[in-house]
């Protein structure tokens, strides 16, 4: 399988490049700085001529002291989220409703392969990635930077605690989204301010974590634009 590593200055070079050879090109890496700094054209790196290439992207996720530094604002936080399809759709639904930060722990999370870049339609251009070695350490942290922490928990929707998300009225807010199989860790259950629960027609417990995702992060925008 060749391997196309970009070093060009010039952007469109590599556009050029993938046309002229689409069918020897099977695999384009890239960095993520060139990603943040050439949005527009992550698309055609991907699927030139509609034929899609396999991508392996390094994204150069930024840390958690970068994090501290920004100003608060809505982000979200993926505990321990495995598939890496679920992953790309998530940041494409980030980059669509205007959520421009995920926070990722550093062990035990999925990476970025050609799966999620592919998922993700150009997503990840329009997001920071940070990596960080302690959940729990790093919500306590952005607490004090005045984050509220919210909980996704479709277990106990009896709880008077756990609301439905359409009812959120928090900002900032770390909305953190659990992994397939366990949800949310129970030591960072622990650490919310606030769970929700999105609400069900029917006796259905639970939806794909990507789809949960982008109702959240649509209701998530909507409180945000109506402030």
């Amino acid at each position: 399988m060749n391997e196309f590593h970009y070093t060009e200055s010039d952007p469109k070079v590599i556009v050029e490049f993938l046309r002229a050879r689409k069918k020897s090109i099977k695999k384009l890496v890239v960095t993520g700085d060139f990603i943040k700094d050439h949005k527009h054209l992550l698309q055609q790196m991907v699927y030139v001529e509609g034929e899609v290439l396999q991508a392996e992207i390094s994204l150069q996720a930024r840390n958690e002291e970068e994090l501290k530094s920004k100003e608060p604002k809505n982000t979200l936080l993926l505990d321990h989220v495995q598939d890496t399809q679920n992953l790309g759709a998530i940041a494409r639904s980030c980059a669509f409703f205007g959520i421009d930060r995920i926070i990722l722990p550093a062990d035990r999370q999925t990476i970025f392969s050609s799966g999620a870049v592919k998922s993700s339609r150009g997503g990840f251009a329009y997001v920071d990635i940070f990596r960080v070695k302690n959940i729990s350490r790093t919500l306590t942290a952005l607490k004090k930077k005045n984050y509220w922490i919210v909980g996704t928990d479709m277990s106990d929707e009896s709880d008077y605690q756990n609301i439905p998300i359409q009812k959120l009225d928090l900002n900032p807010v770390v909305l953190i989204m659990g992994s397939e199989g366990k949800g949310i860790s129970p030591n960072i259950l622990k650490a919310c301010d606030q769970l929700v629960h999105i609400p069900a027609a029917n006796k259905l417990d639970s939806l794909n974590v990507s789809v949960a995702a982008g109702i959240c992060l649509h209701h998530l925008c909507m409180s945000t634009l109506s402030k």
